[in-house]
């Protein structure tokens, strides 16, 4: 009986403590992809699809579609570079299966920041460490509720077992 309560216990530990990252992931996602508002985008650029590649690839390709018009997809760089190390030509993108060669003469990469990084490293620490606060703040809380030394005249230990228990 004790060991499986304490395999249960394990478990049901791990599953809070990966439920209690994921919604600080989640919620520090969603804060890093609404902190700007995007004004004068072309109608063909939706700009939750532009800050969710900003935020996972660090970097956009915009430009124009002779069918669809102006687009920023995602970018896979190739080739040679330009004097300040921008990708002369580009690949946009898209999980449909469409794919566009471009250059630097007719499409703009638009990066998430001055390293071309995205931010996914940063928001996996701070909800790590945000959980790892949070656990720590319940694990503190539910030691408190639990005394571990209970001092009583014999013929109280039955009743006090039973409600420490």
């Amino acid at each position: 009986m004790g060991r499986n309560r304490n395999k249960r216990d394990f478990w049901e530990s791990a599953a809070l403590n990966n439920a209690t990252f994921r919604q600080y992931y989640n919620r520090l996602v969603e804060l890093s992809i609404s902190m700007f508002e995007w004004k004068n985008l072309p109608p063909t650029v939706d700009p939750r699809f532009l800050e969710l590649t900003l935020f996972t690839d660090g970097q956009a390709v915009f430009f124009e579609d002779e069918v669809l018009g102006y687009l920023a997809l995602q970018n896979a760089m190739g080739g040679s570079f330009d004097v300040y190390r921008i990708p002369i030509n580009r690949r946009a993108y898209a999980v449909n299966g469409y794919q566009r060669q471009l250059t630097n003469k007719n499409s703009v990469i638009i990066y998430n920041n001055y390293l071309h990084t995205n931010s996914m490293l940063d928001v996996q620490m701070f909800a790590k460490r945000l959980y790892n606060l949070d656990r720590a703040i319940d694990v503190n809380a539910n030691a408190q509720k639990t005394p571990i030394l209970l001092l009583c005249d014999e013929s109280e230990k039955l009743t006090l077992e039973n409600i420490y228990k």
